[in-house]
């Protein structure tokens, strides 16, 4: 085989790898930026006034849901560091339904946080990756003994390997 026959199938061989590996690195890249759904239960609705702790992973898109049958209404209170972060109401009457905590055997459950995602990022601008922040809420009437405050929010994939 001549010089030049040899140098033209190297070329075409390496050009077809380098390719290849092109094609092969963007899907890696797009897998591991794939949002994956996640969620923490926060608290049991045990009376008028309950108190938790949540530290938000690496993520977006975070949203409380209310799981249970109960109607509320009533405030939310997040602290950070003793610090005040931000106060804001919630209504199961304003909530939008969410069918998500059916694979949990839930059957009824609300977003109680769509109103904030008015401005975007929502919930999320509250919220610091890896700190400690307090949540209270003060509901107007106690709930039903089976309602409870869940956290959901959506993580890259790569985040949740990281675990």
């Amino acid at each position: 085989m001549p010089m030049s026959k040899k140098l033209t199938v190297t070329v075409l061989v390496v050009g077809v790898f380098v390719a290849v590996g092109f094609v092969v690195h963007s899907f890696y890249l797009r897998a591991m930026h794939t949002p994956m759904p996640q969620q923490s239960k926060l608290i049991d609705c045990t009376g008028s006034v309950v108190t938790c702790s949540f530290n938000p992973r690496k993520g977006y898109a975070f949203s409380m849901v209310m799981a249970g049958d109960s109607r509320l209404s009533g405030e939310v209170r997040i602290e950070r560091r003793g610090n005040e972060v931000v106060v804001f109401n919630i209504d199961s009457q304003r909530g939008k339904p969410c069918n998500w905590l059916q694979t949990r055997g839930i059957p009824e459950a609300w977003i109680l946080t769509d109103d904030l995602y008015t401005n975007y990022p929502g919930l999320q601008q509250y919220l610091t990756t890896g700190d400690e922040h307090r949540i209270t809420f003060a509901f107007e009437h106690p709930p039903a003994t089976n309602a409870s405050v869940w956290m959901t929010w959506l993580e890259a994939y790569k985040d949740v390997r990281a675990k």
